[in-house]
């Protein structure tokens, strides 16, 4: 049985589990990993992990599928926490938010927005044109609704460079497959760092964002405030979204593109990607 001390402390914890100081909102690439590299920053999801281990929820929302999310961070996550069922205050939106995982006493549980369908006529298209090129670039077969065209990366920077000329080149055709398709009012060409995506409008940050709410509403947890880090302007739809629903939001950016001024507080790092991650983090730590 508690004595009126540890009963004080204990209902103390879980004030702070059901109402965090801060929630981290997270995009993958380039953020909790290297854009060039692809392998993940360990102090990042040190980070994550510290969270995680404290009862603070955390979320990814990434255009990555989750099987890769699943693949290349979990293994070093679950390792720092020891405990998957830390893992039931995380949540994973990947794809642009039709995709997402959250975990049931430390068991992932899928969800998949079975309205967004890929037509087949526009992945056939997008897998012919990139026959040339697959010596730098590959067809990411782990996603389940959208068309996904990503570099191989490298450790040589030049090599790297290479590979994303050709990913503009690989875009600009996508843009008039879509353009010419009788689908082009419902699709979209998106193309990031290390990636061109075709997704449909609906998906995007915003989308991620109202499912981290829907999540945390559904769990009863109420940040007084949200970080989301992102290394691209499309990023800042996420933390948008958040400020139009009433939520105290900073949008934290690693990128390398000019960010346009927003209505909410922006913190820009002088590192770039994951290094800047870093350099947030340990700002808003010292804080």
């Amino acid at each position: 049985m508690l004595n009126n001390f540890e009963s004080e402390k204990f209902e103390s914890k879980q004030e702070k589990e059901k109402n965090p100081k801060l929630m981290f909102v997270f995009d993958v690439d380039g953020i909790i990993t290297n854009p060039d590299t692809k392998k993940p920053n360990e102090k990042v999801i040190e980070h994550i992990s510290s969270d995680l281990k404290q009862g603070f929820p955390v979320a990814l929302a990434t255009g990555r599928s989750v099987a890769w999310v699943e693949e290349k961070i979990m293994p070093t996550l679950k390792t720092m926490l020891k405990d998957d069922r830390k893992l039931d205050y995380l949540l994973i939106s990947g794809e642009k938010g039709s995709v997402s995982v959250e975990y049931i006493d430390g068991k992932p549980v899928k969800k998949i927005d079975k309205n967004i369908v890929m037509p087949a006529k526009i992945t056939t298209e997008a897998k012919k044109i990139i026959q040339p090129y697959l010596d730098s670039i590959f067809y990411d077969k782990s996603k389940e609704t959208m068309i996904s065209i990503e570099i191989k990366g490298s450790e040589d920077s030049e090599e790297v460079k290479k590979q994303k000329q050709m990913l503009i080149l690989i875009a600009e055709q996508l843009k008039k497959i879509v353009q010419d398709s009788e689908f082009s009012e419902f699709l979209d060409v998106d193309l990031t760092e290390i990636a061109v995506d075709v997704q449909f409008k609906s998906q995007g940050k915003k989308l991620s964002s109202r499912h981290i709410l829907g999540w945390l509403k559904g769990k009863n947890i109420k940040p007084s405030s949200y970080i989301v880090v992102g290394d691209s302007p499309s990023d800042v739809e996420a933390a948008e979204e958040f400020f139009h629903q009433d939520y105290d939001v900073t949008f934290g950016y690693v990128g390398t593109k000019d960010l346009p001024k927003q209505p909410f507080k922006t913190k820009t790092a002088s590192e770039f990607f994951d290094k800047g991650t870093v350099e947030i983090l340990d700002e808003i730590v010292q804080d």
